[in-house]
């Protein structure tokens, strides 16, 4: 992964996490999304949502208020 980016947060169910992550495109946030599920399986492991550091707190707020919604 680059440089400068940072951990968002990390989700076990993958479409809560590509809801996160299409609300904060719609922003204007590039965000990258890492998925850590096992391939086998598919319910062990997390998805992690990356931004660069220079839009993280926008991003946050973002998720923080969505979250009290």
């Amino acid at each position: 992964m680059e440089q400068d980016w940072i951990l968002l947060n990390t989700y076990v169910n993958p479409n809560d996490a590509h809801v996160v992550m299409s609300m904060l495109e719609e922003n204007g946030i590039r965000v990258v999304s890492l998925n850590k599920r096992d391939s086998s399986y598919g319910v062990f492991g997390l998805i992690e949502l990356y931004c660069h550091v220079n839009q993280a707190h926008q991003a946050m707020d973002l998720i923080e208020s969505s979250e009290d919604e």
